[in-house]
């Protein structure tokens, strides 16, 4: 083979992150509008009710959209992912999918929708991707069999939820996602793990492409479809990366700081879902019914405008991030970090 066509495939080869991230990008934003006529054409909407803050119906199946994006951009790479754990996540991920899909054109009750999420976690944890150690956190190592799958399955559901219920405001979940998963890529990257690096960008590229429709005032939404599946990748590639990192250690980062740092990505959705169940709880009420205590409805109701929460929100979720990849090298921020793992 001639010296210029290697030249070429290495160069390639070298930048397939950015290939990859703009690949879904594109494929979203093309998408998206085909999926806006469709959803309008059948029907397919958000109807604005009291509880809600947009004013007409907007179409609700973006999360589609995302899905295939970032399906066929990891498809041009599919020689990497090539272990097993490819085919637990695909099969969680499907079983979302169909899950959201149904719910948000037909709509389901929630307790078939949560026998589902636990479903797929339990399939997911079933093929090896679970917590098995602290690490030494709060003086705990390795867990017993038995905790692992119940505290794993119980954290892939609760994050699944927590970020289908901050998905309530223009371009906040999708904003959120986008530089989460661009995060959780990049240490997957250090790491040296390719796939789950190309899997991670695939789904911050089309989040990128959703959100040009997505940004106050939205043209789309992600419904329950998008948003349970961005929390179930985050929450699973999440555990894959402490699990990884137990074999590389990357520089700086002990396995202590790391889960520290890989939780911090998580914060700020699981924050908010368990101060509302907490206030709920306190207040005798429910805290399965649906309401407008969220922390981007108290914003709102302080006289920000929807950009002006979703750009606050966005800015607080870096924060936390930046605090997370910080955290060796301060002691008031290990403090704090150790407080922040309490509340997860």
């Amino acid at each position: 083979m001639p010296d210029f066509i290697n030249k070429i495939i290495i160069h390639v080869f070298e930048y397939k992150y950015i290939i990859v991230f703009v690949t879904a990008l594109l494929i979203s934003a093309i998408l998206i509008p085909f999926i806006i006529k469709f959803s309008i054409k059948n029907g397919f909407v958000d109807v604005p009710n009291s509880r809600k803050i947009h004013t007409k119906n907007i179409p609700n199946i973006g999360g589609v959209a995302i899905f295939i994006s970032l399906f066929i951009a990891s498809l041009l790479w599919y020689k990497f992912f090539n272990n097993a754990d490819f085919i637990f996540i695909s099969s969680g991920l499907l079983i979302l999918l169909i899950t959201g899909i149904f719910d948000d054109i037909k709509g389901m009750k929630a307790k078939r929708k949560l026998y589902l999420q636990i479903i797929t976690a339990i399939i997911v944890v079933s093929g090896g991707i679970k917590i098995t150690s602290f690490y030494g956190i709060f003086g705990i190592y390795q867990l017993p069999v038995a905790v692992q799958y119940l505290l794993s399955v119980l954290l892939i559901v609760g994050v699944i939820n927590a970020y289908n219920l901050i998905d309530g405001i223009d371009g906040l979940a999708g904003s959120i996602g986008l530089i989460n998963f661009g995060v959780i890529g990049y240490i997957f990257y250090l790491q040296g793990y390719t796939s789950f690096a190309i899997l991670s960008f695939a789904v911050s590229g089309s989040l990128l492409g959703f959100l040009l429709y997505n940004y106050n005032p939205a043209k789309i939404f992600m419904g329950d479809t998008g948003a349970m599946m961005l929390g179930f990748l985050i929450v699973v590639l999440g555990i894959k990366a402490i699990q990884l990192n137990s074999f590389v250690t990357i520089i700086h980062f002990n396995s202590q700081t790391f889960i520290i740092m890989v939780s911090a990505l998580m914060f700020l959705p699981v924050f908010d879902t368990l101060r509302v169940l907490l206030v709920r709880i306190i207040k005798h009420k429910s805290p399965f019914i649906a309401g407008k205590d969220h922390i981007h409805h108290l914003l709102l109701k302080k006289g920000l405008k929807p950009r002006e929460v979703t750009l606050l929100l966005i800015t607080v979720n870096i924060i936390f991030i930046m605090l997370g990849f910080t955290i060796n090298y301060a002691e008031p921020i290990k403090l704090f970090a150790n407080t922040l793992m309490l509340i997860l």
